[in-house]
């Protein structure tokens, strides 16, 4: 193992290689170390650009702590390659802006990490793209992320357990979680109220099973991962593979049915989940992460089923949502009877969706909508699922019913009323016609090949277009902005994609 010396030494002499980085950032990788200035522990670059050869970043936690500060000169870090240590010592990633997690990062030992964005500058984040995650063998490390200390967990009991004694700390999960050891669960594994905040650091919640067999309730049921979040926040998580089954309601409950979210009352930003009627008083809302959410829930996706039979609302993604969902997504088949709002990511939401989508296919009866059963505000949003009616209300490819502005968004899937109103190619119902611009639908794959029925109950909806499909893929729809969305042949069929979140 190379010394500090030594290694600075390396460092200078690497300096003269020519850096192959598209843009500013100190880049951790296997390329060769260069750009970089290493002392005493603490490495800074020297250049806009420069690279940390992960081998060399090894070698030094294995003697003592290592601190990356990207500086205003690079401003972001970026981790290109995985990062392992079984060493004692803490990693920490200061960056002046963001920090890109796009490769593993592994403290196989007693280590610590430390992330630290806006170190100086402002509007940065962390994300886990792609590969990304962060991850931990000893649940005793430590983990800090600006500035606040986090508890590591591993498994959903020790997670309940810990949400128990104190369910407005700040958690983590340390690794993928397969939760198919655990059965099939009647209710939510997290049953108390939770304020704090769940970092999912990337990694994935697997085979989680719920089926709700309580009928006859006698109170509020919330139905989820976590029963209710009232204040706290949830990210950067995966579920995969998961079951929700809502089960038949009994009359005079409420049930909601999501495959992330109940309801969101709060915000939403990270999250990746995989694969009945009113009554006097009583509510039950049922997500495969949370059953009512008044927290925040972002950067996350879902994959798998859910289902539920008079119900007041299910989603792909959410049952309802009060709070902003953000850079999120559903690949959720959506399925319901008796239902008042169904959506391939939201059943119903009051507040935002911006910069997200839905693949999944959404039956359902009530109002239905490829992304969205019941919008307040979507923004840069789109849906792609088959939206099948059957009941007595509206359809559409993107939303069944909206209240407020919809912007640069679109829909692809084919529309088809079983029963009902009426269907749109992008909307069912509109109840607010000023309120809508530069969205489209796709007049060919909709099977709505009618220009004027881009709204259900309003023919030539102004803001509303259709489009071919060879009109989607010849360009970027007009209005799109080409810092959030981008399109490539091969990528997403063509169709405009989110850069923040492309197709997976």
């Amino acid at each position: 193992m190379r010394s500090t010396q030594l290694f600075a030494l390396a460092v200078t002499a690497a300096a003269l290689l020519v850096t192959t980085s598209t843009r500013a950032a100190v880049k951790i990788s296997s390329k060769p170390t260069h750009n970089m200035n290493c002392s005493a522990g603490v490495c800074t670059p020297t250049a806009k650009k420069a690279v940390l050869n992960v081998n060399d970043l090894a070698a030094m936690l294995g003697s003592g702590d290592v601190k990356i500060s990207s500086g205003s000169l690079a401003q972001d870090i970026e981790i290109d390659s995985a990062v392992i240590w079984a060493s004692g010592q803490t990693l920490t990633l200061d960056a002046y802006h963001s920090i890109a997690f796009n490769s593993p990062l592994s403290v196989t030992g007693q280590g610590g990490l430390t992330i630290t964005t806006n170190g100086g500058g402002s509007g940065g984040d962390f994300r886990f793209n792609d590969k990304g995650q962060a991850q931990f063998w000893d649940m005793n490390s430590s983990l800090i992320i600006n500035g606040n200390s986090y508890i590591l967990v591993n498994t959903l009991g020790q997670l309940a357990a810990d949400v128990n004694r104190n369910a407005t700390a700040r958690y983590a999960l340390a690794a993928n979680l397969d939760a198919s050891i655990d059965g099939t669960y009647d209710e939510a594994p997290i049953t108390k109220i939770f304020g704090g905040t769940f970092e999912g650091l990337g990694n994935s919640i697997s085979n989680l099973t719920i089926v709700s067999r309580r009928h006859r309730r006698t109170q509020d049921s919330m139905v989820g991962l976590f029963a209710e979040i009232y204040g706290g926040s949830v990210r950067d998580l995966a579920m995969i593979s998961t079951t929700v089954d809502g089960g038949d309601g009994y009359s005079n409950i409420v049930l909601l049915v999501g495959t992330l979210a109940g309801i969101n009352e709060g915000s939403v930003a990270f999250v990746r989940a995989d694969d009945s009627a009113v009554s006097a008083g009583l509510d039950a809302r049922v997500g495969g992460l949370v059953g009512r959410n008044g927290g925040r829930i972002a950067y996350s996706s879902a994959r798998g089923t859910v289902s539920g039979t008079r119900s007041n609302a299910i989603g792909g993604l959410a049952g309802e949502s009060q709070g902003p969902i953000e850079t999120s997504s559903a690949e959720v088949s959506v399925s319901g009877t008796s239902v008042d709002w169904a959506g391939g990511l939201v059943g119903a939401s009051s507040l935002t969706i911006d910069r997200s989508y839905a693949t999944g296919s959404v039956t359902s009866d009530g109002f239905v909508g490829g992304l969205v059963g019941e919008a307040m505000t979507v923004s840069n949003s789109y849906a792609t699922g088959a939206v099948t009616s059957k009941g007595s209300d509206y359809a559409g490819g993107l939303i069944g019913r909206y209240y407020g502005p919809v912007s640069t968004s679109y829909s692809t899937g084919k529309v088809t009323l079983v029963s009902g109103e009426a269907a749109g190619g992008l909307i069912g119902f509109d109840s607010n016609v000023s309120a809508i611009a530069n969205c489209y639908w796709d007049l060919d794959s909709s099977g709505i090949d009618d220009p004027a029925q881009g709204a259900g109950n309003v023919q030539n909806d102004p803001g509303i277009k259709g489009l071919t499909t060879a009109q989607f893929d010849d360009k970027l729809p007009k209005g799109f902005d080409r810092n959030i969305w981008r399109e490539k042949a091969g990528v997403n069929n063509g169709y405009p994609y989110l850069i923040d979140l492309p197709p997976g």
